[in-house]
């Protein structure tokens, strides 16, 4: 049965085409086989161990877009940091801005306290200022007072004067009709010329007091003239100056008018002075006339006379003392009122100058409450400024941070994608060798197949 085999069999392979196998013998088919098997069991290894490499290239795969959508997350946590780190920084400008324009109101609030302080100064140098004219004019009011007081006198004095002449003349004339009923009129016309003689000099000592009086009120009302036009000018610089001031200067107005009322009243008892001057000169004009008639007369009664003229200067003595007395009295009583008001306006200006005081030291606390709260302020926008410039710089260095990380992470990225497209192409690789070997293997199987066949 086998030569029938055989010659089918080659009739069967040459009928095929011939196969490698053929002239190999059954050993060397086996090893073939084995060989053929061992590297079928190769391949499935190869290809086991390259499933299993996909496998992990898989796991490295999502473990990559697991960390990218990490990478991702944490990106946008530092876009939220990174944003809400801006909304603080804007929020920490509009501080600083708002810190700035509080600064800035307190600086105009330091320049107007400044400005204040420099008025208060100026009020307080002018105050100063005034309190010396003040004292300038009390002075001077005190001299007018005086130089008055003594016109007073010199009034009085000529008043007493004339009345001594009026009675001189009194007496003159009843020695005058005595003369003219005694016999010897050659002695009495002696002693009437030498009493005309001495009443002529009186009367021109009194002319050259009047004279002296006339003078002295012209330099009085010049002076009263001069403070009538100064007073308006000091009104109007104490109006500007203080409230306070400006009610002295009313009541040194007050005064000058009282000193003029009393200068018009002098004047008044000038013009009275005058009027009995003229019936002096009367008199005169009708003593010489007496003289020229009477120059026959004797001085007969020249012990009486004598006598006459010293009662008549004895009585003007003590006259001349009691007024003085009197008008000593005046004086005091008047210097003690002066006295008294000067220093109630004194109490009054010290009053007003410790309110002015007063004031000024509030002023300066309150300048100083001002600086020091206007150096906490200044301590605060420096601390706010230190605060910022740390977030600044702390912002800077997390976007640093962020940048370098990102870097990092890009470039982990890019080192992964690079594997995976290696490994990729790698299985790609075994793939292809393996379906080679596949092909491989199912063709020498079938080979085989056919052989035992």
């Amino acid at each position: 049965m086998d030569p029938p085999s055989s010659t089918s069999s080659e009739q069967d392979s040459g009928a095929k085409k011939a196969s490698p196998f053929d002239n190999l013998g059954r050993d060397d088919l086996v090893k073939k086989c084995r060989g053929l098997l061992g590297i079928a069991q190769k391949a499935k290894q190869a290809k086991d161990e390259c499933q299993e490499e996909n496998r992990k290239l898989k796991e490295q795969l999502a473990l990559a877009e697991t960390q990218k959508t990490a990478d991702k997350e944490c990106l946008r946590a530092m876009q939220e940091v990174v944003e809400s780190l801006t909304q603080q920084k804007l929020q920490a400008a509009m501080k600083v801005d708002e810190l700035e324009k509080s600064l800035s109101g307190l600086r105009r609030e330091l320049d107007s306290a400044a400005l204040l302080r420099e008025q208060m100064e100026k009020i307080s140098v002018e105050n100063e200022a005034f309190k010396r004219q003040i004292d300038r004019l009390t002075e001077e009011n005190e001299e007018l007072l005086g130089a008055i007081t003594g016109m007073e006198g010199k009034l009085k004095s000529s008043e007493q004067e004339r009345e001594s002449l009026a009675q001189s003349k009194i007496t003159m004339e009843q020695e005058l009709e005595k003369a003219r009923s005694e016999s010897n009129p050659s002695g009495k016309e002696e002693k009437l010329i030498r009493k005309l003689k001495l009443y002529k000099n009186k009367v021109q000592e009194i002319s050259a007091k009047v004279l002296l009086l006339k003078s002295d009120r012209k330099i009085l009302l010049k002076t009263v003239k001069e403070y009538s036009e100064q007073v308006p000018k000091w009104q109007k610089e104490l109006v500007n100056a203080s409230s306070v001031l400006f009610a002295k200067t009313r009541q040194f107005e007050k005064e000058n008018n009282l000193l003029k009322e009393r200068c018009a009243q002098y004047e008044r008892d000038l013009e009275e002075l005058r009027g009995g001057k003229s019936n002096e000169d009367e008199s005169k004009n009708s003593l010489e006339a007496l003289q020229v008639q009477f120059e026959t007369l004797q001085l007969s009664q020249q012990s009486l006379s004598d006598e006459l003229q010293q009662a008549v200067a004895d009585k003007t003595r003590l006259q001349e003392e009691l007024e003085n007395s009197r008008t000593d009295s005046e004086v005091i009583d008047s210097q003690k009122a002066i006295n008294e008001s000067l220093q109630k306006r004194l109490t009054e200006f010290e009053d007003d100058l410790s309110k002015n005081l007063t004031e000024l030291t509030e002023s300066k606390k309150q300048l100083e409450e001002l600086h020091k709260s206007n150096s906490k302020l200044e301590a605060r926008a420096k601390d706010y400024e230190d605060k910022i410039q740390q977030n600044v710089l702390e912002k800077e260095k997390m976007e640093e941070s962020f940048k370098t990380q990102n870097a990092k992470h890009s470039e982990q990225i890019d080192t992964i994608n690079l594997k995976l497209q290696q490994e990729t192409s790698a299985k790609e690789n075994l793939q292809k060798q393996l379906a080679e070997l596949q092909t491989k293997t199912q063709e020498t199987l079938q080979n085989e197949a056919v052989q035992e066949n």
